[in-house]
C-alpha cells in the first residue's frame, strides 16, 4: 500500500476518534457549567453577594448617568470610564486612570460618536459588538485555517463567550477583551516558530499591556539571547513612542504615566477577597493577614514584602524556563510565560485571565485534530 493511501485511510479513521473527542469535551464541558451555574447562582446569595457581584464587580457604578449611559445602574464603567480621559491633552495628570497611550486613544472614535449623540448608547454596543467580535476570532481563525471542524468551532465560540473571564470581561467593558486575538496569533507564532510573528503581535500586546513586555522570556527557552535583546529593545522602544499620540507636554505625560502605574498597583487592598485580584502579592497580603499577623508575628514594612516575595518568584520562573524550559513541550512553556502578566502585577482582576483563553483553543484545536497525532503542539 503506498504511503499516500495509508496517509489517507489513518485520517478517515481517525476522524470519528477526533468527533467522538469532541463530543465527551462537549458533555463534559456542559456538566461541569451546569454544575459551576448552579454554585454561582445558590452560593453568592447564602454569602450576602448578588450574583453577578460575585463573579464581577458591583452593579452600580457610583458615577454612573443611567439617562445616557449604560443599562440602568450599570455603565461598563471601563469604556465609560475611559471614555472621559481619551481627549485629554494630559490624560494621566489627575484622577486615576493605567491605560497607556495606544490602550487609550483606541476609545478616541467612540469619543466623538458619544459627543455627537450623546443619549444614544449605539457607541456602547458597537464596542460591546468588537469585544465579542475579538472573542471569538481564534476560533473563527482555527475553523478557517483547518485546525478545527465546524462542529468543534461552534463548540468553541460557545465556551469563549460564557467563560468566567471574559463574562466579567464583558460586565467591565474593559479592554483586555481585545487582547484575546493578538494573544491567539502571538501563541501561533511562537508555536510555529516565526519570529516576525511574535514581534509583531507581541509589541502590539506591550503598547496595550505594557507587562506583556514578560512575555519575551520566552526566548529563555532556547536561550536565544539575541531575540531576547531585540524583543527588549523593540517593545520598550515602541511603548516609549506611544507617548507621542499625545505629544502635548510629552515628558511630563510619561513621569504622570508612570506615577498612575504605580498609584494603581495600590488601588486594590492588600489581600482583599472581594473583588478577585490574582496576584501573586495579594496572595501574600492575605496570608501574613491571615495567618502570620495571627500567630504574633510582626513584620515591618508589610507592604514590601509582597514585591520581595513576587520579584522571588519571577525570578525562579526565569530560571525555570532557561535550565529546564526545553524539558517541557513549548505549550507548557507558553502557559507559564502567559501566566506571569497575570500574577506579576499586584492589582490583577479576573478578566485578566482571558489571556489564556487561546492557549485552551490551541490546545483543543491539537487535541481534536482529524489526525491523530495532532499538530505536535502539545509534544
Amino acid at each position: 500500500m503506498s504511503d499516500a493511501k495509508l496517509m489517507s485511510g489513518n485520517t478517515k479513521n481517525a476522524e470519528p476518534v477526533a468527533h467522538k473527542r469532541a463530543i465527551n469535551f462537549f458533555v463534559g464541558a456542559t456538566i461541569l457549567y451546569a454544575v459551576a451555574f448552579a454554585v454561582q447562582t445558590l452560593l453568592p446569595s447564602y454569602l450576602g453577594f448578588k450574583g453577578s457581584e460575585a463573579l464581577s464587580f458591583s452593579a452600580a457604578d457610583s458615577w454612573c448617568q443611567p439617562s445616557v449611559q449604560g443599562f440602568g445602574a450599570h455603565c461598563f464603567g471601563d469604556f465609560y470610564y475611559s471614555l472621559h480621559f481619551a481627549n485629554l491633552n494630559a490624560p494621566w495628570s489627575s484622577d486615576l486612570f493605567a491605560y497607556p497611550p495606544l490602550s487609550l486613544a483606541f476609545f478616541k472614535p467612540f469619543v466623538y460618536f458619544v459627543g455627537f449623540a450623546p443619549a444614544s448608547r449605539w457607541p456602547l454596543m458597537v464596542y460591546l459588538l468588537l469585544c465579542m467580535i475579538a472573542v471569538v476570532t481564534p476560533a473563527a481563525h482555527a475553523y478557517i485555517s483547518g485546525r478545527l471542524k465546524k462542529f468543534h468551532a461552534a463548540v468553541v465560540v460557545a465556551f469563549s463567550l460564557v467563560a468566567a473571564p471574559v463574562l466579567v470581561g464583558f460586565d467591565r467593558g474593559n479592554n483586555q477583551l481585545l487582547l484575546i486575538p493578538l494573544v491567539y496569533f502571538f501563541v501561533l507564532g511562537v508555536l510555529e516558530k516565526r519570529n516576525q510573528s511574535i514581534y509583531i503581535w507581541g509589541v502590539l500586546l506591550v503598547l496595550f499591556k505594557p507587562q506583556m513586555v514578560v512575555l519575551g522570556a520566552i526566548f529563555l527557552v532556547n536561550r536565544e539571547w539575541k531575540q531576547l535583546i531585540n524583543w527588549s529593545l523593540l517593545s520598550g522602544f515602541s511603548f516609549l513612542s506611544s507617548f507621542l499620540i499625545y505629544p502635548k507636554n510629552l515628558l511630563s505625560n510619561i513621569r504622570a504615566y508612570v506615577d498612575q502605574i504605580a498609584n494603581y498597583q495600590n488601588s486594590a487592598s492588600p489581600g482583599a477577597i472581594a473583588p478577585t485580584n490574582l496576584s501573586i502579592a495579594n496572595m501574600w497580603s492575605w496570608f501574613y493577614a491571615h495567618v502570620i499577623s495571627r500567630s504574633g508575628i510582626t513584620l515591618t514594612e508589610d507592604r514590601f514584602y509582597p514585591t520581595l516575595v513576587t520579584g522571588i518568584i519571577l525570578a525562579i520562573v526565569f530560571m525555570s524556563l532557561y535550565i529546564i524550559g526545553r524539558f517541557r513541550t513549548l505549550i507548557v512553556n507558553l502557559f507559564i510565560v502567559l501566566a506571569l502578566p497575570i500574577l506579576i502585577p499586584n492589582t490583577s482582576f479576573a478578566y485578566y485571565l482571558c489571556i489564556l483563553l487561546p492557549v485552551f483553543i490551541v490546545i483543543l484545536a491539537d487535541t481534536l485534530s482529524p489526525s491523530t497525532s495532532g499538530s505536535g503542539f502539545l509534544r
